[in-house]
């Protein structure tokens, strides 16, 4: 599985020139959960999600099977920190 960077997600929505849609998700631990979160985000139109490096489901086959096909679709982009991603998508102007 290849991750993004967050900033990614951004220019992918500024390509579109579309508002940014990011999902943030922090202490996902079911992969079924995971996968049926992604296959909503790409029916919803969403530019990404955006999920902690650690404490939390990483992109694997349960993901990938219940997502049935939207993992693949869906740019997934790991942080370090959720906290400051969410305190600097905020100062950008990014209703969160």
């Amino acid at each position: 599985m290849q991750y993004y960077e967050w900033q990614d997600l951004l220019d992918s929505a500024a390509q579109k020139n579309e508002p940014p849609f990011l999902l943030i998700l922090d202490g996902l631990e079911d992969p079924r959960n995971f996968g049926a979160i992604l296959r909503t985000a790409e029916a919803a139109g969403a530019h990404g999600v955006i999920i902690p490096k650690r404490r939390s489901v990483q992109v694997n086959d349960t993901v990938r099977r219940t997502s049935t096909g939207a993992a693949d679709l869906v740019p997934v982009a790991q942080v370090a920190n959720v906290n400051e991603i969410i305190k600097r998508l905020k100062k950008m102007g990014i209703w969160v």
